[in-house]
């Protein structure tokens, strides 16, 4: 699916539409609610590039094979990871997302990058999560890239998982969706400044 008509729909509007922020990753990414997305990205100039599925290697295929080249956005918004999460070890993982930040890098070089922390989710340990978040952290440049850590909202006071936040094991409710938009609008809204 991801090779197919999302990534050619994403190619298309690579070369057709202008945006001067976009969000990248997987499905989560891919399945903000229409409305929030328009509370929170639409003053922006905001489209997303989410395929549901997505590990960082897809993504790099997907930057290598025609996504986002040429383009300037201001900000893009980076969640990914954690597809990967099953197959790969935590510092794998952090290798992964890394690899997707270089590449943007390369490919978008004055766009400033939001790099958003892997989620908790009901099918990965939290400190394996943790793990891979404390190593992609250390990207923040204070600059051109910053790292935003918004997966710790959606724990309790004993680190759980609060009720409410997830639809199955991965995918965020509509009140998960507003706190990720809430947390995330403080550092967008300066990074989005010229």
């Amino acid at each position: 699916r991801w090779c197919g008509r999302k990534h050619n729909e994403y190619v298309n509007k690579t070369k057709n539409q202008k945006f001067d922020l976009c969000l990248l990753g997987d499905s989560i990414t891919d399945m903000w609610p229409g409305d929030l997305f328009g509370k929170y990205f639409s003053k922006y100039n905001g489209t997303g590039f989410g395929i549901g599925g997505d590990r960082c290697e897809n993504v790099l295929w997907r930057l290598e094979n025609g996504e986002l080249i040429g383009t300037n956005p201001k900000v893009i918004v980076l969640l990914i990871g954690t597809n990967n999460s099953g197959m790969n070890t935590a510092e794998e993982m952090a290798y992964g997302v890394t690899l997707v930040v270089k590449a943007l890098r390369k490919g978008c070089p004055n766009s400033k990058i939001l790099l958003v922390g892997v989620f908790p989710k009901r099918d990965m340990p939290i400190e394996k999560g943790k793990t891979c978040n404390a190593i992609i952290a250390r990207l923040d440049d204070k600059k051109m890239i910053r790292y935003l850590d918004v997966g710790s909202k959606f724990l309790d006071k004993d680190g759980n998982i609060q009720d409410g936040i997830l639809t199955d094991a991965v995918h965020l409710t509509r009140k998960g969706y507003e706190i990720w938009g809430d947390t995330m609008s403080p550092l967008l809204d300066q990074m989005m400044k010229p």
